[in-house]
């Protein structure tokens, strides 16, 4: 409520002047009534056609709020450039003749650069790029229509002396006859502002200071960016400043050691054949050989030796026995028949790390402890690690590339 009152105050500031007829605070909060309308129409199609709303979604809202406030400016600045005398419909067709193309192309390049960023292969992203893209031609026909609208009616209110915040007051030495026009005495609190800047900005001083400024930052921002910028995004940054989650990060850094939980899922394993046995023992001692797998007795939780135990030497077996007498281990393991697993996972306590390149590392160094045990089968095995953390660093990884 806040944000949207000191938007429609400056609104206010930039489009109309300190005057009680001609201010346009009224006009400033028909602007954010008419993103908001857009955003309704966005939104909802979007509801429509099954695109997935996440947290990515509301940056549209700002994005749309920008969009169609530029809009809002530029047709209410060449509104105001057009013959006072004229009726409001002939100086708002005037208007448009001027500045329609202008916000036709911006907002239809708007939407070929949502449109091409809905092609990326991260859902998230798309999702929002459809969302905006959509919105982005609901603010355009909402402002041509709607925003147009209420922009006459302004100038209606204002010609027959009413003032902004109370229409239903009349200034009676305000108010305009067929051919008046209105004064224009008083220029708008931004073009003042506008004209002692310039007046400031064309000193040959200050033109010499802006020229070596602007090289200046760009030169220390682009330094900055290079040997200070880190990839990726902390787990925390997604979520409010004042929930308890953070709590319990501080507490689990400070008291509890720094660990996630690596899942080894493998398929297709028959245990009637000698090299799936031998696969299966080499993929344990591969991962129990990993450096950042932690040390100690439940470093690694496995159905494995269990299960190779009750096989033993025998040939005849049923797997099924020892799934029922092993209930701990029942949705961990799935069947295709009494001698083969469909698939199966065991679990592994590794170091856990913020540093995305060496998330990487660990990554890369998993996925090849698996391959290697993958090839003692002749690759007649499929095997895969898995973490939360890959679902970012396999990003980080092509960012590197």
């Amino acid at each position: 409520g806040a944000g949207i009152g000191a938007m429609i105050a400056y609104l206010s500031i930039c489009l109309g002047r300190f005057d009680r007829v001609r201010s346009k605070v009224l006009l400033g909060l028909t602007i954010m009534l008419t993103v908001g309308l857009a955003l309704g129409v966005g939104f909802g199609i979007s509801a429509i056609l099954g695109v997935e709303y996440t947290a990515m979604s509301m940056m549209a809202i700002f994005i749309m709020m920008g969009v169609g406030i530029d809009d809002a400016f530029i047709i209410n600045g060449a509104y105001e450039r057009t013959d006072e005398s004229l009726a409001p419909p002939e100086r708002l067709a005037l208007a448009f003749q001027e500045v329609a193309s202008s916000i036709f192309f911006t907002s239809l390049t708007d939407l070929v650069a949502f449109a091409t960023g809905a092609t990326i292969d991260l859902p998230a992203i798309g999702w929002f790029c459809i969302t905006a893209g959509i919105s982005v031609v609901a603010v355009f026909v909402v402002t041509v229509t709607f925003f147009s609208a209420c922009l006459t009616l302004d100038d209606r209110r204002a010609r027959a002396g009413r003032w902004d915040l109370f229409p239903c007051r009349v200034a009676p030495d305000r108010a305009m006859t067929a051919g008046d026009k209105m004064t224009t005495s008083q220029s708008t609190v931004s073009s003042k502002l506008f004209h002692r800047f310039t007046s400031v900005l064309f000193r040959r001083p200050v033109m010499v200071c802006v020229i070596f400024g602007f090289f200046g930052i760009c030169g220390a921002t682009a330094y900055i960016a290079a040997t200070r910028s880190e990839k990726g995004i902390d787990n925390r940054d997604y979520i409010p400043a004042d929930s308890y989650l953070f709590n319990f990060w501080a507490d689990d850094a400070l008291y509890f050691e720094q660990s996630i939980q690596l899942t080894v899922v493998a398929s297709g394993i028959d245990m009637k054949q000698p090299n799936h046995i031998l696969a299966m023992d080499r993929l344990h001692d591969e991962v129990r050989a990993l450096p950042f797998v932690l040390s100690g007795p439940d470093a690694i939780q496995s159905w494995w030796p269990g299960l190779k135990q009750f096989i033993g030497n025998s040939s005849e077996f049923d797997l099924q026995d020892w799934v029922r007498a092993n209930r701990q281990w029942q949705s961990s393991i799935h069947l295709e028949s009494p001698s083969q697993i469909r698939a199966a996972r065991f679990f592994a306590r590794v170091q856990s790390t913020t540093d995305r390149d060496i998330r990487v590392e660990h990554m890369d160094s998993a996925r090849a402890a698996c391959s290697r045990a993958q090839k003692v089968a002749g690759d007649t095995l499929d095997v895969f690690p898995f973490t939360g953390n890959y679902l970012t660093t396999e990003r980080h990884k092509d960012i590197n590339g």
